[in-house]
């Protein structure tokens, strides 16, 4: 923890406090980020798997239907890699040191 004063006056709670925070919020995005990593094989087998139904269905000569599943599985896939690109930009922003000093 640094303890460092921001005033005059000598007082150091308020930069304590902000450490605090700090660590608490990088460890919170660290969760965010390991839950992510690991959600995200899952979601893409799911489109894989919708993927190969489909191309079997058309090797069959069978009518696609159903084809919002993919764009729907696409979806997810791409907003948790946009949630999970945002996390890590945060997370290296928190641990670059002169941000921190800035507050």
């Amino acid at each position: 923890m640094v303890n460092e004063t921001i005033e005059s006056c000598g007082c150091t709670h308020e930069r304590n406090i902000v450490m605090i925070n700090i660590e608490k919020l990088k460890a919170r995005l660290n969760q965010r980020i390991k839950h992510c990593e690991k959600a995200l094989p899952g979601d893409m087998r799911h489109l894989s798997q919708i993927l190969e139904s489909k191309a079997n269905q058309i090797e069959r000569g069978q009518c696609v239907n159903g084809l919002g599943e993919i764009q729907s599985a696409g979806n997810i896939i791409d907003a948790k890699c946009g949630e999970l690109n945002a996390f890590r930009q945060v997370f290296k922003i928190i641990n670059e040191p002169e941000e921190i000093s800035a507050l």
